[in-house]
């Protein structure tokens, strides 16, 4: 469970980063 949440808020994060790039 917990290695599931991890790879999840990690992708998140990866995505904000890429849009907020992208916006910027």
């Amino acid at each position: 469970m917990g290695d599931f949440y991890q790879k999840w808020v990690i992708s998140i994060l990866r995505i904000g980063k890429s849009n907020t790039g992208r916006l910027l």
